[in-house]
């Protein structure tokens, strides 16, 4: 018999699947990509102006010294990205009405720098630089664009998705399904491979009345719930947010699995979240969508690497052998 249970409960259902939420989540992406190119290239211009000044060849008759004018620019930069970040994470109507002006202001930079380099203002090498820098704002313009038009006509103004993003990421792993099936559901290994955990166990045994408690490396420890078990394919937690550290209303976690040959599975995660209101819940939307995907890829890579273990576990099922082993590795700050 296959161990099936799916929870339709509405407070329970990922709310970000609607296409208005699906195009608002990339305009929501593509203005943080914006943000960190802007930080960093502000960074940049600040901290060595002088230098910056130097390799690109500012014109060296202008009446304000040019190092002092790339500095500038790069404390502007500054601002606009924490403007972006903060747009980024602002509900729906906001974020609607914000794009824009954020799309204005890119175009605007393209615009500008078209003319600098008419002027002559910089050598040949600061031409090169400055062209690729408007290339890629004007890749961002285009992207923020098309993001904001596609939520604008699919957009219904759902509530439950004013302040709900979600975060997928998979990967190819070569081993096939069981030994990927395996692996999620080994939540001790999980508890080991995460950086942003440092134990996780399993209350019930798995199935569809999974229960696990999940403690952080700040010893934080918070109980996950089974909300969806289909044996072999997909299982989804909801977190138990009133011991979170994170300022969150909804945190959910789906792992699922693909087979797209009998040696080769897809394995994907998703994590939805609905931040809190206020500047910590800001704070959390901001930092959450940027740091997610770099420890996501660090625990699909320690699967990859935990897999042959538990391909030779398969078929010697008699032996007995220890529980798949992770690299060893230094884990990153709690989430």
């Amino acid at each position: 018999m296959v161990n099936r249970m799916i929870i339709t409960d509405p407070d329970r259902h990922d709310p970000v699947t609607a296409p208005g939420a699906v195009a608002l989540q990339r305009l929501r992406n593509t203005i943080r990509y914006n943000a960190v190119f802007s930080e960093v290239g502000g960074l940049i211009a600040f901290v060595v102006g002088g230098w910056v000044a130097d390799v690109i060849g500012v014109d060296q008759t202008i009446a304000i010294h040019p190092s002092l004018v790339v500095r500038s620019v790069g404390a502007a930069l500054i601002v606009w990205s924490g403007a972006l970040l903060v747009v980024a994470a602002a509900p729906r109507d906001w974020v609607m009405r914000a794009a824009p002006f954020v799309i204005v202001g890119d175009v605007g930079w393209v615009v500008a720098s078209a003319a600098l380099v008419a002027n002559t203002t910089f050598g040949a090498v600061g031409n090169v630089v400055v062209g690729l820098v408007a290339l890629a704002v004007t890749g961002l313009a285009v992207g923020q664009s098309l993001g904001w038009h596609k939520a604008r006509i699919n957009g219904d103004g759902d509530a439950a998705a004013d302040r709900t993003e979600r975060i997928d990421k998979s990967f190819i792993l070569l081993a096939d399904r069981q030994v990927a099936w395996t692996l999620i559901t080994d939540h001790e290994l999980y508890g080991r491979i995460a950086p942003n955990l440092k134990a996780v166990e399993a209350t019930t045994p798995n199935g569809p009345g999974l229960q696990r408690r999940c403690t952080d490396r700040s010893g934080n420890s918070w109980a996950e719930t089974c909300t969806l078990w289909d044996e072999g394919s997909v299982y989804e937690v909801m977190v138990d947010t009133a011991n979170h550290p994170a300022p969150v209303e909804l945190l959910q976690g789906r792992f699922w699995i693909e087979p797209i040959s009998p040696d080769t599975t897809k394995v994907g995660m998703r994590f939805t979240f609905r931040r809190s209101p206020g500047l910590r819940g800001i704070t959390v939307a901001t930092v959450m969508p940027l740091m997610a995907p770099i420890l996501i890829a660090v625990i699909q890579r320690r699967w990859a690497a935990a897999a042959p273990t538990i391909a030779a576990r398969a078929i010697a099922p008699t032996a007995t052998a220890p529980t798949a082993t992770a690299p060893t590795t230094t884990n990153g700050p709690a989430r």
